[in-house]
């Protein structure tokens, strides 16, 4: 397992960054160095291996210097990402919590220097460092209560609106995606766009007829709206799906390369009486990832027995909880218990790349050490895929029944992945509220 940190970053002559830290391979009798470090997204810049010792153990440290405070930017923030090698383990590094304020401060200076000239950034940094104090002082007050392990309930009627108009509250406290960039509540109630529609299903058919031309199976995967699959569940009436996604699910539903996840969740609600989705967040519980899995195995025709037999409750914030308060809200999710065997042979990421700014771009390549199938698949896909840090998200499972998974977050098929993995199989995956844009491929 490798561990590190940065731990240093300061000004060098000219505006540059200097940055340097730690990281060491703990293996189970010894520790020792790693092999060599990248800065993705940065590639002109070298980082070299230093002489520093940890635990007695001599070049485990590194250094290297960003061009400016932009770049400092962009590594704090995740534009760009460094990561240590070490055999076939890499493991991305990340700031010691201890030099997080200098690094701020460096970047708040850069950028009042920037935008207000040499007279104006002193004042403008210590007006931003005031205002940091205050958040930092409702930050330890929020720390202080966090503390105390408690929760507390409170009524709140059934459509309350989150301030910035993106989420609304439902029945039993179901929060929905109500506004923001997708407009969600709107494309409800828009005319059908028999246009689009016919379009979406013609260039999903032209995936299916590409992979077939190259001897590889295709699976398209539409994952619905929480409130399309519960709309019981919404503060108001909805005709759900939405008209778009009903008419491509109606024209491809009886096609064997169309995963059908609005039935299968539905069935997954209806039936089996367990929730799909997360009450706080806008992505699958357990049960919603394990059916939409079932669902895929299927597909491709393989049905592995490798489920969770015993869930335990954690409490857990969710990407929908944190719009009403400062501060978040918290649910009790069920996850798998440590002992689920399945879960103990994690793959190994063998390649990643991070984009300079989103997610779009983001590319992960998993090796699984005990596959149930000696495939390779090619995921192109969003957020309902995610980085597999958790069986909540769909990459955490398919990187460890295949053989070999590469995950790239695209709305697109993009022929050059085909081309370097050459994939048994092809997954294209979008969600609901992102049909109104067709994807380029």
């Amino acid at each position: 397992m490798i561990t590190g940190a940065i731990d240093y970053a300061g000004w060098l002559p000219g505006g540059r960054i200097a940055v340097s830290g730690w990281a060491s391979v703990q293996d189970p009798d010894a520790r020792r160095p790693t092999d060599e470090f990248r800065l993705v997204n940065r590639s002109a810049v070298s980082v070299s291996i230093t002489d520093r010792s940890i635990e007695g153990v001599s070049g485990c440290g590194f250094e290297f210097a960003l061009a400016s405070a932009d770049d400092l930017a962009a590594l704090y923030w995740g534009g760009c990402v460094l990561y240590a090698h070490a055999g076939g383990d890499v493991q991305a590094i990340y700031f010691w919590e201890g030099i997080a304020k200098t690094v701020q401060e460096i970047i708040s200076a850069h950028l009042a220097k920037r935008l207000g000239g040499e007279a104006d950034a002193l004042e403008m940094v210590r007006n931003a460092q005031r205002a940091k104090r205050s958040r930092e002082e409702i930050a330890e007050f929020l720390d202080a209560v966090a503390a105390t392990s408690y929760t507390e309930s409170v009524i709140i009627e059934r459509g309350t609106v989150s301030q910035d108009s993106e989420v609304t509250i439902g029945r039993d406290g179901f929060l929905f995606l109500l506004g923001g960039s997708n407009a969600v509540l709107q494309q409800y109630d828009r005319p059908f766009d028999a246009i689009l529609a016919a379009r979406w299903i013609e260039l999903i058919r032209k995936r299916e007829d590409y992979c077939t031309s190259r001897g590889i199976k295709f699976c398209q995967m539409i994952v619905p709206e929480k409130q399309s699959v519960i709309p019981e569940f919404y503060p108001i009436p909805l005709e759900a799906p939405t008209k778009l996604f009903a008419a491509i699910e109606l024209e491809l539903y009886a096609e064997p390369f169309f995963a059908n996840c609005q039935q299968t969740l539905r069935d997954l609600f209806v039936l089996g009486g367990l929730h799909p989705y997360r009450k706080i967040d806008s992505h699958l519980s357990y049960f919603g990832a394990e059916s939409l899995i079932r669902r895929l195995m299927h597909t491709v025709e393989i049905q592995p027995e490798i489920f969770a037999q015993t869930l335990v409750e954690e409490w857990q914030t969710g990407d929908l909880g944190g719009k009403f308060f400062q501060g978040n809200m918290k649910e009790c999710v069920l996850m798998p218990t440590e002992d689920w065997e399945f879960s103990h042979e994690a793959p190994t990421l063998i390649h990643a790349h991070a984009p300079d700014v989103g997610h779009t771009g983001t590319v992960l390549d998993w090796q699984a050490h005990k596959a149930v199938s000696n495939q390779t698949v090619l995921i192109f896909g969003n957020s309902m895929f995610e980085r597999g840090g958790n069986p909540l998200t769909l990459s955490w499972w398919l990187s460890r029944i295949f053989a070999r998974t590469r995950f790239v977050w695209s709305s697109s098929l993009e022929e050059e992945h085909v081309d370097d993995l050459s994939p048994d199989l092809i997954i294209c995956q979008t969600v609901e509220r992102f049909l109104p844009t067709l994807p380029r491929r």
